[in-house]
């Protein structure tokens, strides 16, 4: 027995010295993940309990101390990390962010014990129920400002935290459950716009210099030849976005391209709005043909084809709400709004729906009124609105910096060292230097679009999912149409499911259990094609097992090699030459909803390329 004893302590300290490496490691390191959780919480979803392990953590190294009133704070910089009992290894992770309005978000409160959830209505019911980790991170933003006064949430911070809160994850990977290969971070309105930027630009180096500044995970900087490296991905899995307000740059023609017949026809707008308007409206034109866009069939599509895409696009919203809500419950919906009418759409006896786009619009906005133009850059403009943006460009010392022509030419304050009337330059001539330079690569870092138009700027999430309200008036359908147009051409999107809801405004998480059906297949869906793609190498000689079951089919390019029957890949090597192959793989995943109903599925095909060599003589 003392032996045994004996034994039993020998072991223990055996096993202490070996832990010594990796707890000195950890405690030298500022972004492993505490030892010891913040707390323990029990909640309940759909009233069975469930225990989370939470950690607070800050996710940088350098954290930037932002004011908040006399003092200052790292709640910017700092997330939410919730473990349920019942996530494994392989559980995705939710990453949330809320930055409404492209404001600084403060890590939201955490979760409060005894919390009850119902999974069909709450989005992070609907996470824990499915075993996920659910992650909330703060992040700074426009107006962020640091005690000395230094302006310290100008892009493209909003998004280089989200980054770097992205880093800490994989930092993090082995020391918690699920894994940082299935991110799926999620937004609405501002936090949508930050959910699709980061969702476009995972990986660009454009980032690499500020996230080495705030002592991100995994970025590294050589002085001998200036340049920055990474040992760590910011890409993501996957988005769920509910209106996203993006593209700023170009949002205020792309508003007034949309409603500047409405401005028009409403008759309540002064000379100078309606100059103004028109002016944006031109210049919308010249930008979207610039993009490059083709439909869905591949066709190209320009400017002057768009608002048949648009309508097209509604007429389909129409037309599935006509299955799914039924008439009578579309026609309770727009009687429940301030304007009523109902004449803007018919649909015939085979359900197809025909939309009138100009009624559309007027409907759209006498239910919300439309925001002044310009929208969104405007601030200390001859026509500041109520709402802008503006306060995101500018460097540490200016609060503000126009980032669109119009803006920029009529800027309505001397002496802020803003504008054509202070510099002498014309917007043409700004962005020829430094300066302006600057200013539309700052904007440009934290919209979608450079990046998913591009084929070499970043790596795009593979799994897109994302709303925009029907009667949703804060920023034109044009802009979430072209983005709608720029991932579904977007070479590394596997999957885009995109629709302008029925009748919804400015809003998000409206629709958990069609959204966390589409993960659950989201998630199956790339499963399969990893399975797939560890067994498939450049050369094959051997048979071997692949993926089976509903929905999973194969198709062979030289089925007198290589074959696939019942699951099993059968090869046959050629005599004297090597052949080629490429095998097809189609993977249909699909899944029912907490509800009990189906919303659809995640179709994806991918090809893989590979040699099969002759025998040997």
């Amino acid at each position: 027995m003392k032996i045994k004893k004996l034994l039993t302590i020998i072991v223990a300290i055996v096993l202490v010295l070996a832990l010594l490496p990796t707890i000195a490691m950890a405690e030298n390191d500022p972004l492993s993940l505490p030892s010891m959780p913040t707390a323990t919480l029990n909640v309940t979803v759909d009233g069975t309990p469930l225990t989370l392990t939470y950690y607070k953590v800050v996710y940088v190294a350098n954290p930037v101390a932002a004011k908040s009133g006399a003092t200052t704070t790292f709640d910017y910089e700092t997330m939410n990390i919730y473990v349920p009992s019942n996530a494994t290894e392989a559980s995705p992770i939710i990453l949330q962010v809320s930055n409404s309005g492209w404001r600084p978000s403060k890590v939201p409160n955490p979760i409060v014990n005894g919390t009850s959830y119902v999974s069909t209505t709450n989005q992070i019911g609907a996470a824990f129920k499915a075993g996920y980790i659910v992650v909330s991170a703060g992040t700074r933003s426009r107006s962020l400002m640091d005690l000395s006064g230094a302006y310290v949430g100008h892009a493209p911070a909003v998004v280089v935290d989200a980054k770097a809160a992205i880093r800490y994850l994989r930092h993090n990977d082995a020391a918690m459950q699920g894994t940082t290969d299935r991110i799926i971070i999620t937004g609405t309105s501002g936090g949508g716009g930050l959910s699709v930027a980061i969702s476009a630009s995972g990986n660009s180096p454009d980032y690499y210099p500020y996230l080495y500044a705030i002592g991100a995970a995994g970025v590294t900087y050589d002085a001998q030849s200036n340049t920055y490296s990474s040992t760590l991905n910011d890409d993501v899995f996957g988005t769920i976005a509910y209106c996203p307000i993006t593209d700023l740059n170009h949002a205020d023609a792309a508003y007034e391209w949309m409603y500047n017949d409405i401005r028009t026809e409403l008759g309540n707008y002064s000379a100078d709005q309606m100059a103004a308007s028109e002016w944006l409206k031109e210049d919308y034109v010249p930008y979207f043909n610039r993009l490059g866009l083709r439909d869905e069939n591949g066709k190209r599509l320009p400017a002057d084809h768009l608002a048949g895409a648009i309508t097209a696009i509604v007429e389909k919203e129409i037309e599935e709400a006509y299955v799914e809500v039924g008439p009578t419950q579309m026609a309770v919906d727009i009687n429940a709004l301030t304007y009523k009418d109902s004449t803007w759409y018919s649909i015939d006896a085979n359900g197809q729906a025909t939309l009138d786009l100009n009624k559309y619009l007027y409907f759209v906005v006498q239910n919300k009124a439309l925001k002044t133009p310009p929208a969104f850059d405007n601030y200390k403009s001859v026509l500041q609105g109520a709402m802008n943006e503006s306060d995101l460009a500018g460097t540490p010392a200016q609060e503000y910096s126009a980032f669109s022509e119009w803006a920029w030419n009529h800027n309505g304050v001397p002496g802020d060292g803003i504008g054509a009337e202070d510099t002498g330059l014309l917007w043409r001539d700004y962005i020829q230097t430094d300066a302006g330079e600057a200013v539309v690569k700052q904007m440009d870092m934290v919209n979608p679009m450079p990046y998913l138009v591009s084929d070499t700027e970043g790596d795009s999430a593979p799994y897109w999912y994302y709303r925009h309200g029907m009667i949703d008036r804060d920023t034109s359908f044009a802009v979430e149409v072209a983005m709608y147009y720029a991932a579904l051409n977007a070479w590394d999107i596997d999957n885009l499911n995109f629709e302008l809801a029925w009748l919804k405004p400015h809003s998000g998480n409206y629709d958990v259990p069609e959204a966390y059906e589409w993960v659950a297949e989201a998630v199956d869906n790339a499963n399969t094609f990893d399975a797939v793609d560890a067994l498939i190498g450049d050369t094959i000689t051997e048979g071997f097992s692949l993926p089976t079951g509903p929905g999973i089919t194969y198709i062979s390019s030289n089925e007198s090699v290589f074959n696939v029957v019942n699951g099993q890949a059968v090869v046959t090597r050629p005599d004297k030459k090597d052949a080629a192959v490429t095998l097809t793989v189609r993977v249909v995943s699909d899944k029912i909803a907490g509800t009990g109903y189906n919303y659809g599925k995640v179709d994806v095909t991918h090809t893989f390329t590979f040699t099969v060599p002759a025998k040997k003589k």
